[in-house]
Formats: structure tokens, C-alpha cells, sequence
């Protein structure tokens, strides 16, 4: 759903069968609207548009213009995620982060995960939906990216025993720490 500043409703969308809760979006200066999700096999269905996937699980990276309307669309199937945290750069370039537990396949690139814990992953796009590369880290969770003005990403989340980030590895001092 969008609102204005008084609150008031501009327009929404019902996704049947999706896995709410479990994506994210976030809105360019044009006022464009980026939508990150997954959803159970083999289809989901968002108004008037249906995604499908080939596998238990799918997602997909939507792109509505201010009013509401579809702009694109792009479907992937996946093993099982969640995406919780997204961003756009001042090149109008969008950010996703989150956690995924097997696989995650977007477009030519493949992460898989590297041991039973979670994956950590960021997923970069042009504003056409075209994915830029991606990034992994072990035994964590992305929960939300924001860009500064000097144009850095800043990412934080959480971790479990021992978050490795690259060649960076923190122990945990608890059932969970954040980063």
C-alpha cells in the first residue's frame, strides 16, 4: 500500500499466495516503487499479474510507477529466502539484502550456502530490473541497507556463533549479536 503525507491511501496491491512478510520495497525520487518477495510454488498472483516458478519456492523484483501501475516485472526460481532491507542509490540503482538458506539464483549470478547456517546476501540492480552482482556473507542475516550521501552502503543485521564477512570472521557472544 502507498500513502500520502495525510494518510490517506493512494492505491494498494493483494498478493495471493506470497509468503508475506518475508520481502521488502523501497521508492526511488521519481516515486517509483520497488517490490522484493518471495512466494510457495507455483504461482502468485498480484492483481491482475501472475509469477510462476519452476520450484518449490519463487521470487520476484517488481517495479510499480508512483500511481500504482506495473511498470516490469522479473521472476526467479529459488531455493528459500527472505529479503528484509532494500535501498536506492542517487544513480537510481536498488540495493536488496536478507538471509537465504540453500540457494539463491538471480539472473547470472548463483550463491549457494556454504554450510547449514544463514547466508547473508546483497543483490544489486539497475533500474531496469537487471542484476548487477550479489554478495554473500556466512552465518548472517541482512535486516537493512541504506546509502549515505557520500554514496557508501551501510548494512546491518544479525549473526549466529560466527559471522564471516569476506575475510572478516566475528564470534558471537550470544544466541545472537547484531553487526
Amino acid at each position: 500500500s502507498v500513502w500520502d503525507t495525510s494518510g490517506s491511501i493512494q492505491w494498494a496491491k493483494q498478493s495471493e499466495n506470497s509468503q508475506a512478510g518475508f520481502g521488502t520495497m523501497c521508492a526511488d525520487r521519481k516515486g517509483n516503487i520497488y517490490v522484493m518477495d518471495r512466494f510457495a510454488g507455483p504461482f502468485a498472483t498480484l492483481g491482475v499479474d501472475t509469477v510462476f516458478t519452476n520450484g518449490s519456492y519463487g521470487s520476484f523484483l517488481m517495479k510499480f510507477d508512483k500511481s500504482g501501475n506495473l511498470l516490469w516485472h522479473k521472476t526467479y526460481s529459488n531455493g528459500l529466502w527472505a529479503s528484509y532491507g532494500s535501498t536506492v542509490d542517487m544513480e537510481e540503482e536498488v540495493y536488496f539484502t536478507g538471509v537465504f538458506w540453500d540457494s539463491l539464483i538471480i539472473d547470472n549470478f548463483s550463491l549457494y550456502s556454504s554450510s547449514s547456517n544463514d547466508e547473508l546476501f546483497i543483490a544489486h540492480f539497475d533500474s531496469n530490473g537487471t542484476c548487477i552482482g550479489v554478495r554473500q556473507a556466512t552465518g548472517a542475516t541482512g535486516i537493512n541497507i541504506i546509502e549515505h550521501s557520500n554514496g557508501q552502503l551501510y548494512l546491518s543485521g544479525m549473526f549466529n556463533s560466527t559471522g564471516t564477512f569476506g575475510n572478516i570472521s566475528i564470534p558471537s557472544y550470544g544466541s545472537s549479536d547484531m553487526f
